[in-house]
């Protein structure tokens, strides 16, 4: 059975009618969030992604636990 994996998206808003969310999403595994970054039908929301936003990085976490040091601050 796989593990769920955490993902937390850091970024600066370039364009806050583009992208306005600082988000953390809990994927089912791995492959989900790979799905869902290649799914075809979800296509047209990356571009938001893109546009609304500068320095955009994701930071993929195996445990809730593993996101307590970037979080303290």
């Amino acid at each position: 059975m796989a593990a769920p994996v955490y993902a937390l998206n850091l970024f600066d808003v370039a364009n806050r009618d583009e992208y306005l969310v600082l988000i953390l999403v809990e994927w089912a595994s791995k492959a989900a969030f790979d799905s869902y970054c290649n799914d075809p039908k979800l296509a047209d929301l990356h571009p938001h992604r893109v546009n609304g936003t500068r320095a955009y990085i994701w930071h993929l976490f195996d445990k809730l636990d593993d996101l307590r040091p970037i979080l303290k601050g």
